[in-house]
């Protein structure tokens, strides 16, 4: 509807704050924050620049941006594309295809399977 019609037309910054919440909706922007605390995303991620992603975040989709971070821990059920880095903390999950140039991964990674270029 409305709301995922002006969240991909977002020329500017997506943030979320530190509490309990969740959104069903593809996100496109320049950039993208999500808060900490059980943030929850069901929809793709899309930034030109950057994706950080807080502590606890539960995200239902692919993700792609030049920068992706996280926060320790979070959980991913889905593609990553990182067009200049990946940067999974300690104690993050994530199930899909991880497609990067550069990547420091902080601790402990669940993944099916991950691909350099």
């Amino acid at each position: 509807g409305e709301v995922l019609a002006s969240l991909r037309e977002a020329l500017g910054s997506f943030s979320m704050g530190d509490q309990k919440q969740t959104v069903s909706a593809d996100i496109s922007a320049n950039a993208i924050d999500l808060g900490s605390n059980q943030v929850s995303i069901n929809g793709n991620l899309s930034a030109r620049t950057a994706i950080a992603i807080g502590s606890y975040a539960n995200i239902k989709g692919d993700i792609s941006a030049a920068v992706v971070t996280t926060a320790s821990p979070v959980t991913i059920s889905g593609d990553i594309k990182a067009t200049q880095s990946f940067t999974l903390a300690s104690g993050g999950e994530v199930s899909g295809n991880v497609v990067l140039l550069d990547a420091y991964l902080g601790g402990p990674l669940e993944t099916e399977r991950a691909t350099m270029p």
